[in-house]
C-alpha cells in the first residue's frame, strides 16, 4: 500500500522551514509555510509559523488577519495577536487580548507593560516593571531598566513624589537610553542643571556606542536629535531662549526620523517666538500638526500643539479660523474643559464682547473652584472696562484671601473708589487674622505700617497710635516709627509726644555724615531755582605753568593764479559771477524758428522783429530784450455779470 506523496513532503517542507528560519530568511520561510498550508489547511503549527514570519517581516495587519480567520489559531497565538495589536497602535485591544489568558507568561507581562505605557497608565506599568526586574534572569535587564526609567519619567510628570523610591539604575556604557530617561526624571523634578549634565553624558555615550557599531554620521546625528531637543528644553526652562531656539533648530536640521522630536521641537519654537516671527511660527505649527495623530505623542503633547495653534490664530487676529480650531480642540480633548473655556473667553475679549467673556469664565469657576486664575482674569477684564466696584466684589468672593497680594488689590480698589474706611477695615481684618495664625510673620509689620498711614490720613490718630506702638515693640530704636508716633500723639496727647521725643537720636548724630555742600548743589525735586549756584573761579595767569609752549601758527604759502602778471592790474570784476560781468554774452536759443507766433490760438503774426544789436551790452545796462509785437498770454479777467432783462 503506497503512502500519500503530499504527506511525505510535509516533513521535508518543515525541515526547509527550520533551515530558512535559522538563517533569518523569513521570506523563503513564509513561502514554505504557504506550501505546507496548501497541502494541509488546518495545520496549526504551520499557521503559527506563518504568523511568526509575517511579524518578522513587519506585516502586522496580515498576521492579525491570519490569526482572526482561524479560531483555533487565535487560542494558540495569544501573544502574537496581542503583539500585532500593539504594533498597530491598538493598545486597548492588546490589553483585552492579554487579559483573555488567565496565566500569562513572562513575555506577556512585559508586553502588558509596554501597552500600559502607551496608554499613559504609568503607575500600573511602573509597579509591573519593578516586579519583572525581580523575576528576570536573562540578558535583557538593560533594556528593562531603560524602559523602567522611561515609565518613571512619565510618572514623575504627573506626580514627582511617586518616583522618590526609584531603585538605583546602573549606568551602563552602551545604554545611553538609561541616561536620557534619568535626565527626563530630573526635568520633572525641575533639577535643570543636573538634567543638563546627564544629557551631555548621554550624548557622549550615544556617539561612542553608535560609532562602535558602524553607524554613519548622518544616522548618528539623527539619533542624537532627541538629546539636542531635550537640551533645548533645559535652556528654555532656565530662561536662555536664544540658546534654546538654536538647539531646537539644530535638532530639526539633523533630520530626525522620530516624528516625536519634530513635533515637540516645532511646538516649543512657537512658544519661544510668541508674537515675533509670525511666519516662522506658522510654518513650525504646520509641521507639528502634521504629526498630531502619531501614537508616539502623548495626549498632553497633542493637546499643547493644538492649543498653541489656537493661540497663534488668536494672536494673528484670525478669529474665524480660531473659532473653528477651538471646536476641533473641544472634540479632540473633551477633558480639557478649563483650557477651552479660557481660550473661548480670550476670543470673546478680542471681539470686544467682555460680558460674554466674563460669563464664560464664571463657568470655569464651577469646574475648578480652587483655582484663582479665572477670577483674576475676570477682575482684569472688569478693571479694563472701568468697573471697579464689580472688580472689588469679585475679589471679596475669593477664598484664601489672607495673602498680601490679594489684600493689596482690595486696598487699592477701595482707595480708587475713595473709600478709606473700607480700606482700613480690610487691613484690620487681615491684621487680626495674622495675629492669630502667624503672629511672628513679617507680614504683620507691613500691615501695621500701611494701616497706620491710612489711619493718620483719615485722622484716626488713636487707632494709628495702637498700631505704631506695636511697630515700636518690634523695633524700638527706629527713628521713622518714633517720628510717626510723635506725630500721632501730638494730636491726642501732646505730653506723651514730648515724652517720646526723648528717645529720638541726637540731631548731631543724624547729620554727622551729611555733606551739606553736596546737598545744596545736587538736583532738588523742587526745581533748579532752589539749587545753590556755584560761580566758577578762573585760575589767574600766574598760576599757569610757564613751561607750556605756545603753539605756532603755520603760515600758508600764497598760491597765485596761472599766467599771473604782477605788472598788470587785476580785473575789478573778478569777484562777480560770470553772468554779472560786463563781458558776459548770453547764448541764443537756436531751437525752433524765431518767428513762430506766440499769441492766442488763431492770432495772426505781426511784422518780423528787428534784429538786435550784436555789440556787447555796456556794463550796468539791462539785458532784457524787447518782447516781439505779438499778443502774449493774459491774466484771466473777472467778467461782470450782466443784469438779466426784466420783462
Amino acid at each position: 500500500m503506497s503512502t500519500n506523496p503530499d504527506k511525505k513532503n510535509l516533513s521535508t517542507l518543515f525541515s526547509d522551514f527550520v533551515k530558512y528560519e535559522r538563517i533569518n530568511n523569513y521570506q523563503q520561510a513564509l513561502k514554505v509555510a504557504d506550501k505546507i498550508l496548501s497541502l494541509e489547511k488546518d495545520n496549526i503549527k504551520a499557521g503559527h509559523c506563518k504568523v511568526v514570519c509575517l511579524i518578522q517581516e513587519s506585516q502586522f495587519t496580515e498576521a492579525l488577519d491570519e490569526i482572526t480567520r482561524n479560531p483555533a489559531l487565535s487560542e494558540e497565538c495569544i501573544f502574537e495577536k496581542a503583539y500585532c495589536e500593539y504594533r498597530l497602535n491598538k493598545a486597548d485591544d492588546c490589553l483585552k487580548t492579554l487579559d483573555s489568558h488567565p496565566e500569562p507568561d513572562f513575555r506577556e507581562k512585559e508586553l502588558r507593560c509596554q501597552a500600559l505605557y502607551r496608554l499613559e497608565k504609568y503607575q500600573e506599568a511602573y509597579d509591573l516593571y519593578l516586579e519583572l526586574l525581580k523575576e528576570s534572569a536573562d540578558d535583557s535587564d538593560n533594556e528593562r531598566e531603560a524602559n523602567l526609567a522611561a515609565v518613571a519619567a512619565g510618572l514623575a510628570q504627573e506626580n514627582p513624589k511617586a518616583v522618590e523610591n526609584l531603585p538605583q539604575l546602573e549606568e551602563r556604557e552602551n545604554f545611553y537610553e538609561i541616561y536620557y530617561n534619568k535626565a527626563c526624571i530630573e526635568l520633572s523634578r525641575e533639577n535643570y542643571p543636573g538634567a543638563r549634565q546627564i544629557l551631555n553624558d548621554a550624548e557622549e555615550i550615544c556617539r561612542k556606542s553608535l560609532e562602535g557599531e558602524g553607524w554613519t554620521e548622518e544616522e548618528i546625528d539623527s539619533e542624537l536629535a532627541i538629546i539636542r531637543g531635550q537640551l533645548g528644553y533645559v535652556d528654555q526652562m532656565l530662561g536662555d531662549l536664544d540658546s534654546a531656539s538654536k538647539m531646537y533648530n539644530q535638532a530639526l536640521k539633523l533630520k530626525p526620523t522620530d516624528p516625536l522630536v519634530i513635533a515637540v521641537a516645532c511646538n516649543n519654537i512657537v512658544t519661544i517666538n510668541k508674537d515675533q516671527n509670525i511666519f516662522d511660527s506658522r510654518k513650525k505649527t504646520k509641521q507639528a500638526l502634521n504629526e498630531i495623530n502619531n501614537p508616539k505623542l502623548s495626549v498632553s503633547q497633542r493637546r499643547s500643539i493644538v492649543f498653541n495653534n489656537c493661540l497663534l490664530l488668536l494672536l494673528t487676529n484670525q478669529s474665524d479660523a480660531c473659532r473653528k480650531q477651538l471646536i476641533q480642540f473641544k472634540t479632540m480633548f473633551p477633558e480639557a474643559t478649563v483650557d477651552s473655556l479660557v481660550l473661548e473667553a480670550a476670543l470673546l475679549r478680542k471681539e470686544r464682547k467682555v460680558n460674554d467673556a466674563i460669563e464664560i469664565l464664571r463657568k470655569y469657576k464651577n469646574y475648578d473652584p480652587d483655582n484663582i486664575e479665572a477670577p483674576f482674569i475676570i477682575i482684569q477684564l472688569l478693571l479694563s472696562e472701568g468697573r471697579h466696584k464689580e472688580a472689588l466684589s469679585q475679589v471679596t468672593e475669593l477664598q484664601n484671601k489672607q495673602k498680601l497680594a490679594l489684600i493689596s488689590i482690595m486696598v487699592a480698589l477701595h482707595l480708587n473708589l475713595e473709600d478709606k474706611v473700607g480700606a482700613i477695615k480690610v487691613l484690620k481684618t487681615a491684621i487680626s487674622w495674622f495675629q492669630t495664625n502667624k503672629p511672628k510673620g513679617s507680614e504683620l509689620i507691613i500691615l501695621y505700617r500701611k494701616a497706620a498711614k491710612l489711619m493718620m490720613e483719615n485722622k484716626d490718630h488713636k487707632g494709628a497710635v495702637v498700631l505704631l506702638e506695636e511697630l515700636r515693640k518690634h523695633n524700638p530704636d527706629n527713628p521713622k516709627v518714633l517720628a510717626h508716633l510723635i506725630s500721632a500723639y501730638s494730636q491726642i496727647d501732646p505730653a506723651k509726644a514730648k515724652e517720646i521725643m526723648q528717645y529720638l537720636p541726637p540731631l548731631e548724630q543724624e547729620i554727622a555724615g551729611v555733606d551739606v555742600d553736596a546737598l545744596e548743589t545736587s538736583n532738588w525735586s523742587l526745581g533748579a531755582k532752589y539749587v545753590k549756584k556755584i560761580t566758577k573761579v578762573e585760575p589767574s595767569p600766574g598760576n599757569i605753568k610757564e613751561d607750556i609752549k605756545k603753539t605756532k601758527k603755520r603760515k600758508k604759502k600764497k598760491q597765485l593764479p596761472k599766467k599771473f602778471d604782477p605788472d598788470v592790474d587785476p580785473n575789478p570784476e573778478r569777484w562777480l559771477p560770470r553772468w554779472q560781468r560786463s563781458t558776459y554774452k548770453k547764448k541764443k536759443d537756436k531751437r525752433g524758428t524765431q518767428f513762430v507766433g506766440k499769441g492766442t490760438q488763431g492770432a495772426v503774426g505781426g511784422a518780423e522783429p528787428e534784429p538786435t544789436s550784436k555789440s556787447s551790452p555796456k556794463p550796468g545796462a539791462s539785458n532784457v530784450e524787447a518782447s516781439p509785437n505779438l499778443k502774449g498770454p493774459r491774466m484771466a479777467q473777472k467778467k461782470q455779470k450782466k443784469k438779466p432783462n426784466r420783462r
